[in-house]
């Protein structure tokens, strides 16, 4: 490949370093970039964060330049910085979940491990179900949201690859002690490559340098680049072994390194394992060479790009091998203090090493412990509840008297029968009820209405239990109404799996489903404005009639207008939206006032209209709900509204084929060949078009309206615009 904005470092220097590694080292012609870029990085993380420790982010700085001028050594200078940021972002990342030191400094285990909890949660950035938001979240996820925007801005289609990667790769719970066990060497790697986060690197890169990789080309190189993934993580393994152990020696902070796996598993002194970590290094990088060779000779047909690809990753992990061995991170230890308490300072021996690496942990309070609140209460049947006190709060030696009259003999049968009423109760709890709701919940999703909550909160500022509240409010609604629809549509998959009526029986779904409604209702009653009730109740009635509408041109087989269509998206689709920002705007602390109207109207209206347009086109949605499901159910979707518009005659053919699949009971599926005719028919009559003009011209709206919403306060929203790339791609 042609090497256009790198050039080789000095070998001279590479072995004054101590580097070893058989790959490419090179640095970036364009050195002043990324340095400017950490200067961002810690203005934005002094903006975001506010606590004074900026100045304890991990340098990326080294005595011969930034980190990223040999990470990212062909990246094309005008997405150097970003790339550069997003980077940073993940060595806060790392070092945050490794010690209570460099980030974490000053916090004590406790404190550590929820920031390590909350950075989790805050680079996924598709919201799947975390439980509640911790104290450090929201900040992190301004940061990530930020530079992601920017990276998304510049190439959408790699953003999205991006977007997953994160919450595939960095959002695992590796850290957790219920997750520490390793038994072999092929375990400790599992883990690892979870936790070093290469692939997310792998990414980045490809953004940073422009490359355009198809998703068949990235799935031919992932087995292949494995290679330098596990080298990549050993030889963070090797320059970082010295370091965790003089902060297991000094500060208990426990380590999980190669390194001290091969001490404890093979009885090998440091230097020895250290020594083995380093063969098996060389010898990854060996078969990566090889293989790489025999992939360039065996596929000529391999495009310039997907060559430049692998090079540059090559490249990737040989610069990442020379800053490991120069960067203060690895060394600063080394002036400080109690480094070299005697000749072997880096081996951990004796009492000095936790007998239990996940001691740490034993401090964190227990949430969960104390939930007496959300306990039915107990009644015992012996008729001691309280101390002595009987079911009807006497003392037992009044419990043979009730107003000063005797018992007689069928009171007392009366009672005892009542107890064993109460015993029956108790046997039986919510676990039917909740089953199909917790099913559907364990569905994959985008969360894209956490991320507006989230996102709002940007520019309402409402308490986190108030965020929490509604959220879980939203999320009850939400898998409510997936629940009904399966059933009064008939949809036999639901995300790629079956759908919860397939599983439970439709009966057994409709009535949890119910029990969700219910359930949110009493929820908004914990919202501290007492208007929350009559305002979620408000926008159920709107969300009901609006799916009546649906209902009912789907059954009768009739085409609404345009408008009448908007309408019907406005109380259901749109109906949600409105509901979280009306709950939210009761609950705000801002002193700016937002009118969110138009925003969730045409975010309703641009989610609706983008999911109808998708179940007639998307490969994806096909695999999860089956080849234009919307036609096999006869939903008059806004692509068929806009072919009645256009071509009577040819809507009439389409709602004729819904005809005489009623006729037939509507039990199968329309033939494949049908779908197609009709999709044809759809084409033809320019519906399809008129559908993806409709979806522009809803994008420069939404656009349009963040854009004026960050004005009113002068509060920018990077991660709603994140939601709206989303949603696009």
């Amino acid at each position: 490949m042609e090497w256009r904005y790198s050039v080789p470092v000095d070998p001279e220097l590479l072995q004054k370093a101590g580097v070893f590694t058989l790959l490419h080292v090179r640095r970036h012609k364009h050195d002043q970039i990324p340095e400017e870029a950490l200067e961002s990085l810690l203005s934005d993380y002094r903006k975001f964060f506010n606590d004074g420790k900026e100045n304890k982010i991990p340098a990326t700085m080294t005595p011969d330049g930034e980190m990223n001028i040999f990470v990212l050594p062909e990246a094309l200078p005008e997405r150097l910085a970003v790339a550069s940021r997003l980077n940073g972002v993940a060595i806060i990342h790392d070092v945050a979940k490794l010690t209570t030191s460099d980030v974490t400094e000053g916090l004590d285990a406790t404190a550590a491990i929820e920031q390590s909890r909350d950075l989790d949660d805050s680079l996924d950035l598709t919201f799947s179900d975390k439980g509640k938001l911790g104290h450090h979240t929201g900040a992190y996820k301004k940061l990530m949201s930020k530079y992601v925007y920017e990276m998304v801005r510049m190439d959408r289609e790699v953003g999205a690859y991006m977007l997953d990667l994160y919450s595939k790769n960095w959002t695992q719970k590796i850290h957790r002690p219920e997750n520490l066990a390793v038994n072999t060497f092929d375990d400790y790697m599992k883990k690892r490559l979870w936790d070093v986060g290469v692939k997310p690197l792998f990414a980045i890169l490809e953004f940073a340098s422009g490359y355009r990789l198809t998703p068949d080309e990235r799935r031919m190189t992932d087995t292949f680049l494995e290679l330098l993934e596990k080298a990549g993580a050993l030889m963070n393994d090797y320059y970082s072994y010295d370091r965790e152990a003089f902060l297991n020696r000094t500060e208990g902070v426990r380590i999980f390194n190669s390194v001290n796996f091969f001490m404890e598993h093979e009885s090998l002194s440091v230097e020895a394992a250290k020594a083995k970590v380093r063969a098996l290094i060389r010898e990854l990088e060996q078969q990566f060479l090889r293989e790489k060779q025999e992939i360039f000779r065996d596929q000529p047909n391999l495009s310039y790009d997907h060559k430049c690809y692998i090079e540059h990753c090559e490249a990737s992990i040989g610069g990442a091998n020379y800053w490991c061995a120069i960067a203060y991170r690895y060394n600063y230890w080394k002036e400080l203090p109690g480094a070299f308490p005697d000749k072997e300072s880096s081996t951990v021996i004796g009492g000095e090493r936790p007998t239990d690496r996940t001691n740490v942990m034993n401090s964190i309070p227990n949430k969960l412990a104390d939930s007496s609140n959300d306990e039915p209460m107990k009644i015992r049947v012996d008729g001691k509840l309280n101390g002595e006190l009987n079911l009807h709060g006497k003392r037992k030696s009044d419990a043979t008297h009730l107003n000063g009259i005797n018992r007689d003999e069928k009171r007392a049968k009366l009672l005892q029968d009542s107890n064993k009423m109460q015993e029956t109760v108790k046997l039986l709890d919510n676990s039917i009820i909740q089953a199909p709701a917790d099913y559907v919940r364990s569905l994959p999703s985008k969360g894209v209405r956490r991320i507006l909550i989230e996102s709002l909160n940007e520019w309402l500022e409402i308490p986190k239990a108030s965020q929490e509240t509604i959220t879980l409010i939203v999320d009850l609604l939400h898998n409510a109404s997936l629940m009904l629809d399966d059933c009064e549509d008939g949809s036999e998959l639901r995300r790629g799996n079956p759908a919860s009526h397939m599983i439970f029986g439709q009966a057994q779904t409709i009535n949890a489903a119910t029990f969700l409604f219910v359930r949110a209702v009493r929820e908004a009653a914990n919202l501290s404005n007492t208007k929350s009730t009559a305002v979620l109740t408000e926008h159920l009635e709107t969300l009901f009639v609006g799916q009546s509408w649906d209902l009912h041109w789907r059954e009768k087989c009739s085409y609404p207008s345009e408008d009448e269509y908007l309408e019907m998206v406005d109380k259901k689709t749109g109906g949600l939206f409105a509901l979280l920002a009306s709950l939210m705007a009761l609950e705000s602390m801002s002193t700016m006032h937002y009118d969110f109207n138009a925003l969730v109207t045409m975010l309703g209206r641009y989610f609706q209209i983008r999911d109808d347009y998708v179940n007639l086109t998307s490969q994806e949605y096909s695999e999860q709900k089956g080849f234009c499901e919307d036609l096999d159910e006869g939903k008059i979707s806004y692509c068929l509204v806009m072919c009645a518009q256009r071509d009577k005659g040819r809507a009439d053919q389409i709602v004729g084929i819904f005809r005489q699949q009623a006729l037939r009971g509507g039990q199968k599926a329309l033939r494949r060949q049908t779908k197609e005719h009709i999709l044809k028919l759809l084409e033809e009559a320019g519906a399809m078009e008129t559908t993806r003009e409709k979806l522009r011209e809803l994008e420069k709206g939404v656009d349009a309206e963040i854009e004026g919403l960050e004005g009113v306060g002068g509060v920018e929203n990077p991660l709603l615009k994140i939601l709206v790339e989303m949603l696009r791609s």
